[in-house]
């Protein structure tokens, strides 16, 4: 443990020995780096009824301003004391290992991902690494509750989460807006963008490579918005949006009047709900694109090697998505897509999973919580 846990630990511990507060929720999004996800969806849901809560958020950004909520720079020692003197934690990835919760407190582990098509952390143990291991391991032993949308899910969580705590089976609240009118979003996307409410959109959101290549975003945009205005006649856009962890490339993307900045867009699910298209590779916004009734494919070049890498809880042939490895194949797939084969396979796919139908999720955790705290 290096000198800066080693701290952290230690004024944890201290602040310990400070009563806890009943009313304190305290929420924390990718370590910090968003006020987004889960923990923003149950945040909201329960700041609307007024009960009387202090709200904290632990942001890297301590300027931020949330309304019904106060905001804390993530790591300095003040959040620590509010992680210390809350009743509940909520936070949708581990925590560092020198993390401790006291035995009244209450943490709901909400992570990022509902349904995914990557190996969960126990299959992918070894590419994680073993400090990252010893922390997910840690982080399971104290959460109290984790969230889930499927039955799928909760047999994952036994599997590959080292848990064994309640599993609150509701949904997922960070899915609730994607059942929101698609209409009113689409005009609103288009405004954000200042194109033509006629304008169509294809999402591509492909996920991260471990080594940082940037090669998933190599695709010839212009030969499937030709191809695919030709066999529609409508007007197309590329909405491109890189995966958070490789953010920080998006000025080596070229942008242009037909491939949009997808990634200075905050939330994902209105590009999801806004476009008629939904490509990636690997990542777990397949599946909120197919609980949005969404024309999902795959598109990916590297199929073995991300085999290798992270490895598939699926086979990738009994998903309900065409599979394209190169952009004439992806171009075909999208001019012969068949909208009724491919709800057949959505339905058919969702009832092997136990999918519970969402909308509700962040109303149904927000009671849950606040009914622990009386």
């Amino acid at each position: 443990m290096d000198v800066h846990s080693i701290i952290c630990k230690g004024l944890l511990c201290f602040f310990g020995f400070f009563p806890i507060k009943n009313n304190k929720v305290v929420f924390s999004s990718y370590y910090g780096k968003y006020y987004s996800d889960n923990p923003m969806y149950i945040f909201e849901a329960m700041a609307q009824k007024d009960v009387g809560l202090d709200y904290v958020w632990l942001l890297c950004d301590e300027k931020a301003k949330i309304n019904n909520a106060r905001v804390v720079k993530k790591g300095s020692v003040k959040s620590l004391y509010e992680l210390a003197t809350a009743k509940v934690w909520v936070d949708n990835c581990r925590k560092p290992l020198w993390t401790r919760k006291r035995k009244k407190q209450y943490y709901v582990q909400t992570w990022h991902a509902g349904i995914g098509l990557k190996g969960g952390e126990g299959a992918c143990a070894d590419t994680l690494g073993q400090a990252y291991v010893r922390s997910a391991i840690n982080d399971s032993k104290m959460a109290n509750l984790f969230l889930a949308n499927s039955d799928w899910s909760e047999v994952l969580y036994r599997k590959y989460f080292w848990y064994d705590g309640e599993i609150l089976k509701k949904g997922l609240p960070r899915e609730d807006s994607l059942f929101k009118n698609a209409d009113s979003v689409h005009k609103k996307i288009c405004s954000f963008y200042n194109v033509p409410e006629e304008t169509h959109f294809i999402l591509y959101a492909p996920t991260f490579r471990a080594n940082g290549s940037l090669s998933p975003y190599d695709m010839s945009y212009d030969n499937v918005i030709s191809a695919i205005t030709k066999e529609t006649g409508y007007s197309w856009k590329f909405i491109l949006r890189l995966h958070p962890n490789i953010k920080n490339e998006d000025g080596t993307i070229q942008y242009g009047d037909d491939i949009l900045n997808g990634t200075q867009y905050s939330e994902i699910n209105d590009l999801i709900l806004a476009s008629d298209f939904l490509i990636t590779d690997y990542s777990s916004c397949m599946f909120d694109g197919m609980i949005a009734g969404k024309k999902v494919l795959i598109y990916a070049s590297d199929i073995d090697d991300y085999a290798k890498e992270r490895g598939y809880l699926f086979e990738l042939e009994k998903l309900p998505f065409s599979i394209s490895t190169t952009t004439n194949e992806l171009i075909r797939n999208i001019c012969a897509f068949n909208q009724n084969e491919y709800m057949q396979k959505v339905v058919s796919f969702q009832s092997s999973l136990g999918f519970v139908p969402g909308g509700n999720a962040s109303e149904d955790v927000a009671d849950f919580i606040i009914a622990r705290m009386k």
